[in-house]
């Protein structure tokens, strides 16, 4: 039977480790874990067996009842992420507190049993996600920031920071679809994954917000903040709060998110909250649609017009987007845009030098709705 684990942040600064919990139940009651596991806070799933990290890195393979040490000697006993890529497993490493940026990233080739440290080091790696052509890496710390870091086989690592600010601390790195979220301490971004560039995905926080924690569930985001629960469309940022149901106190200070079969869970300061994904996809789906147009096509200048025109389009919030012409036989004539578009005001020109004279359409489409203008071109 599938096992939910439970663990509470672990303090680095004086090296307490506390102990996990397991619930067989989905969370309905809760046994300590095995005693191996004490200080654990990352898990994961390759082939049939678990890994767990947080203190030194374990193996398990029987959903997590007993567990093996892995790496003695040649691992660090600060395992804060877990990707598996190419028959390698990755493993960063990185103590977070005052003075202490020794992380690194470790490469094991046969299931965890041995190590060595890969190209990657002198930095806090606090999170790894497995792409298709290879894995990216998120870091942070005191004074070695790199941000977002790509390789495709763990010795030769490049950064991958177009449009994150610099020295930026990331958390947390999640794919969703063929996009991959970056969690950071300035905030949400999103990237397509086949060429990473990010675009800012925080329309509708409050300001000074801090985001721990997101989750991709369907077609909608969840993010755990100081502040609460949010939620968004997963391709069209416009952020809310969803509180509901959480005490105006330490619950509203997530740590964590997760989804367990039926459920959704969020880890908090003041203890575990549970709810029906059902009802977090109702929810969620219903204050998304009562935001209002988070887009739209300014009026194109000039039109008519002989060469070249200028179509504004205004973005609430970072969306994917496609901003193409087409005549009116419904054939498409141009792209000028595809893909994730950040927030504000953006102008395209369109040059129609070459097209025949008579009148075209102008489409803006995101995931939700579409937008179309109509051009007149003369001669």
């Amino acid at each position: 039977d599938p096992h939910l684990f439970a663990t509470a942040e672990q303090d680095d600064l004086y090296q307490t480790r506390t102990p996990a919990f397991r619930s067989t139940d989905a969370g309905a009651s809760w046994l300590p874990a095995d005693a191996a596991l004490t200080g654990a806070t990352v898990f994961a799933n390759v082939g049939a067996d678990l890994y767990a990290g947080g203190g030194c890195l374990y193996r398990s393979a029987d959903h997590g009842l007993h567990w093996t040490l892995l790496g003695e000697g040649q691992l660090p006993c600060y395992v804060r992420a877990l990707a598996a890529h190419g028959g390698r497993l990755y493993a960063g490493t990185g103590r977070y507190i005052l003075n202490a940026d020794d992380g690194a990233v470790y490469l094991s080739e046969d299931e965890g049993t041995t190590w060595a440290q890969g190209g990657l080091a002198d930095v806090q790696v606090l999170t790894l996600v497995a792409l298709d052509g290879g894995v990216l890496a998120g870091t942070g710390g005191v004074y070695a920031r790199e941000g977002v870091l790509w390789t495709t086989d763990g010795v030769l690592w490049e950064p991958v920071n177009e449009g994150l600010p610099e020295r930026v601390g990331v958390f947390s790195l999640v794919v969703a679809g063929a996009d991959v979220f970056a969690v950071t301490d300035a905030g949400v971004f999103v990237s397509s994954t086949g060429r990473i560039a990010w675009t800012p995905f925080n329309a509708g926080f409050p300001a000074g917000l801090a985001v721990r924690a997101l989750l991709a569930v369907g077609d909608l985001l969840l993010t755990g903040t100081d502040r609460g629960v949010y939620v968004s469309p997963r391709r069209l940022a416009r952020w809310t709060a969803l509180h509901e149901g959480l005490p105006d106190d330490g619950a509203r200070r997530v740590r964590a998110l997760a989804l367990f079969e039926d459920d959704v869970f969020i880890g908090t300061e003041a203890g575990l909250w549970r709810r029906p994904l059902a009802e977090v996809l109702a929810l969620g789906s219903g204050v998304a649609a009562e935001q209002p147009a988070a887009f739209h096509l300014d009026p194109v200048h000039p039109n008519p017009f002989r060469g070249r025109t200028t179509i504004p389009v205004v973005l609430a919030g970072a969306a994917q987007v496609s901003l193409k012409i087409y005549d009116v036989q419904g054939r498409q004539i141009a792209t000028l845009f595809s893909g994730w578009m950040a927030g504000g005001t953006h102008r395209f020109v369109w040059d129609a030098s070459r097209a025949p004279a008579g009148l075209y359409l102008c489409r803006l489409t995101t995931a939700t709705a579409a937008q179309t203008r109509t051009l007149v071109v003369v001669r």
